[in-house]
Parts: structure tokens; sequence; C-alpha cells
């Protein structure tokens, strides 16, 4: 299997370490949307990651399709949290994952040459009002079910990348996300897909070169 995209993305490691968890062998392809996207559309029509390569051929699209599949495959190792604590962990899920596309969002505003104030506020507040959402639900482990789940994937995916790429923006007096995130990052698999943090300018600068040449 290969799994495409930067490990500074939220989504891309939440699918690395869903397939470390599964303990499925895989090669990493490091390549950005914005660097590289000539050939991630050669992967997906749509050129996003994370795209997962089966080692059939087929090609996954999405961090929950992805996840989806590799719980239905291997439903021993399900990431899925038990009846009695669905829609919690769905709810949870959720709202980090709107976080985290709402951060991106984010990011990708400010690389505008002119980036909107009314947009940034507008993710700022989002955001804000996401965190406080999820402090109020997290806690020193995991989330739910007394187990790792889908949703302390998404939480910690999403408060690492703020923390990496917008410093500062999640208000220090939530504590818990605080604390759900250092005890995460202490549990197998989170250190086998550590956050990396990448220079997208420089990135960008290589790959047109390489294109001239």
């Amino acid at each position: 299997m290969i799994l495409w995209g930067l490990m500074d993305s939220p989504f891309v490691r939440r699918v690395a370490l869903a397939l470390h968890h599964h303990g499925r062998v895989f090669e990493h392809r490091k390549l950005s949307v914005l660097a590289h996207g000539a050939q991630l559309r050669e992967v997906s029509p749509l050129g996003r990651v994370p795209a997962l390569t089966l080692d059939d051929g087929q090609v996954l699209t999405d961090s929950r399709a992805i996840i989806e599949w590799l719980d239905r495959t291997d439903p021993d190792r399900s990431l899925t949290a038990p009846a009695p604590h669905l829609l919690e962990m769905l709810e949870i899920e959720a709202i980090a994952v709107g976080l985290a596309e709402k951060a991106v969002g984010k990011s990708f505003e400010n690389r505008r040459a002119a980036p909107d104030p009314v947009v940034l506020e507008t993710f700022d507040r989002q955001i804000a009002e996401a965190a406080a959402w999820l402090d109020a639900r997290a806690k020193g482990g995991w989330l739910v079910a007394d187990r790792l789940t889908r949703a302390d994937l998404a939480l910690d995916c999403a408060t690492g990348y703020v923390a990496l790429r917008h410093p500062g923006l999640i208000d220090p007096a939530h504590v818990n996300l605080a604390a759900h995130a250092a005890f995460c990052e202490g549990q197998t698999p989170f250190p086998d897909a550590p956050f990396e943090a990448t220079d997208i300018g420089a990135l960008i600068a290589a790959a047109e070169e390489e294109e001239r040449i």
C-alpha cells in the first residue's frame, strides 16, 4: 500500500496512525497538494490527500473512508467504538475533524497574497468554539469506551496541527485538550507517525525548479 501526503496534514497523519494501529505495511509518498498537484491528480481525480493506493491498485481518498475500510476489513482491531459509545464517538470525531478542516483552511487563506480578514476571523471563531466544545469532553485518557477510537485520532491530530501551524490559537485554558494530547502522544501508535513540519514554500520552489529543468 502507498499513503500519499505530508505528515503535517492532520488528515494524512490520522490515516498513518490507523494504518499502524491495524498493522498494515505501507510506503509513504511525501507529496504536497500545493507543490505536487499534477502528480496527485494522477492518483486521485481531486488531487487530494490523503490518498491510499491499495495493493490491488484501487485508490481510497478521504481519511474517514480510509479508516472505515480499515475497520471493516480488520474488525478485531476496529477503531470504531461499540454501540453504547458510538454516538458519542461520532460527535467528537465530527467536531474534531471540523476543527482540523478550519485550521487547514486558515493556513490556505494565509498563503494568499491578500488574505481576507473576514474569512480569517470566521475561521478563528469556528476554531475557538470547536476547541471549547471539545475541551468540555476531553480528559486525560481515551475519550470514549476506555480505549483508542477514531475520536482520539481526530482530536489529537487536529490539536497537534493547530499547535504546529497556528501556535497560541487554542486557548491555553483548555487544559483538557492539552492533557489528551500529552496522553495520546505517549501511547501506541502515535510515536510511530509523528507530525513532521514541512516548509511548503521550499517544496513549491523545488517543484517549480524541477519543471524548468
